[in-house]
C-alpha cells in the first residue's frame, strides 16, 4: 500500500470532524477507487470510523496520535523510537 496517499488520507481527517469519502477524495487529491480501498483497510485495523451514512473520521485513539505527532519534533521522535 502507498504510504504517501495513506498519509494524504489521514492528514485530510486530522480535524478530527466526519467527512464524506468525496470530501476525503477532494482534499487528500486521490482517485475514488484508491480511496475506498485504503478506507476500508484503515477501518479494518480501526484507524478510522465510517457512521451509517458512509462519513468516515479518525478514532479518537488514532487522532490523538497524530495530535501527538504534530507536537513532536520529526527527527528527535524518530532517533528516540529507532534507537
Amino acid at each position: 500500500m502507498d504510504r504517501q496517499v495513506i498519509d494524504k488520507i489521514l492528514d485530510a481527517l486530522k480535524d478530527g470532524k466526519s467527512h464524506t469519502l468525496d470530501e476525503v477524495r477532494e482534499k487528500a487529491g486521490v482517485k475514488e477507487p484508491k480511496t475506498e480501498l485504503i478506507i476500508t483497510f484503515l477501518e479494518k485495523y480501526q484507524f478510522v470510523e465510517m457512521n451509517k451514512r458512509g462519513n468516515v473520521r479518525l478514532t479518537t485513539p488514532t487522532k490523538q496520535f497524530l495530535d501527538e505527532l504534530d507536537r513532536t519534533d520529526p527527527p528527535a521522535f524518530y532517533e528516540e523510537i529507532t534507537a
